[in-house]
Order: C-alpha cells, then sequence, then structure tokens
C-alpha cells in the first residue's frame, strides 16, 4: 500500500483508478460527511452508492435523487448562508459524483467527491459545529491508499 501524504500523491493514485474504483472511493469520500446528511432520499442514495451490489437501475434512480437534492440545496449567490444546508449540499454533490453514469461525468470522480467532502466539511466548521482541525483529508489519503495497491 502506498503512503499518500498531499494532493498531488493523491491526485495521481486516482488518475490510476478506473471508474469503478473511482465511484467506490466517491462513496467512501462522501460517507465521511454522512453525519451532515439530513435528508432521508439522500441518505438513502449514499446506501446505494455504498451497495456493491446495486444494480445499474438502482444506482441511475439513486444518482437522479442525489443530483435533485444538490440542486435543490443550492444557496444563491448573495443570500444569507445556512452553513448546515451548505454542507448537506456539497454532501449531495458528492454524493451524486459516486453515482454518476460514465455519460455524465469527465475527469477524476473520485478528486471532484473528495473535494465536495472537503467543502462540506468546511461548511460544517463555519456552522460551528465542528471541532477544530479536521482529520477528514488524512482520512482521504488513507482511504486511496487502500486503492493504490
Amino acid at each position: 500500500m502506498t503512503e499518500i501524504t498531499n494532493d498531488r500523491e493523491l491526485k495521481v493514485v486516482l488518475d490510476r483508478l478506473d471508474a469503478a474504483a473511482q465511484r467506490r472511493l466517491a462513496a467512501q469520500f462522501t460517507s465521511q460527511v454522512r453525519d451532515l446528511i439530513h435528508d432521508p432520499g439522500l441518505s438513502q442514495a449514499l446506501e446505494t452508492a455504498l451497495d456493491p451490489d446495486a444494480d445499474d437501475s438502482m444506482r441511475e434512480a439513486a444518482w437522479r435523487n442525489a443530483r435533485a437534492i444538490a440542486t435543490a440545496s443550492y444557496t444563491a449567490c448573495g443570500q444569507d448562508v445556512d452553513w448546515n444546508g451548505q454542507a448537506e449540499h456539497f454532501a449531495a454533490a458528492a454524493c451524486a459524483l459516486a453515482l454518476s453514469p460514465a455519460r455524465e461525468t469527465e475527469g477524476s470522480i473520485a478528486w471532484k467527491a473528495a473535494i465536495h467532502a472537503r467543502m462540506a466539511d468546511n461548511c460544517r466548521q463555519l456552522a460551528g459545529g465542528g471541532s477544530g482541525q479536521s482529520d477528514l483529508i488524512r482520512e482521504q489519503y488513507r482511504l486511496a491508499a487502500g486503492f493504490s495497491g
């Protein structure tokens, strides 16, 4: 297992993964912020993303649901920000990436999901719900290292 200590190393590992592994890792990154998910439909979508036995139709339905929640929860520029709502928005966006069909994505799905999970965690910190320094990034490195062989 390769040790990952920074984002450059993380990107190298992620770029070597096939689409299926990218989606599995994206689901694990999303799972890091599952405590920020309050919408039952989004919780179910995440369970589908994490389920290796979910079939294509289940994943497609869960993707549509997660994408709709991410879109609906987007806070418009210039409005008062509900940091907890924004945290759930970023968790929904990460979940949608983990479930996205190949025709809907380009680039590293896992990298995008990692960034969305980090943004969700940042929103948690801004809302005052965090305990200071987060270990989320180090945990992402550890999770990705498990995929590096």
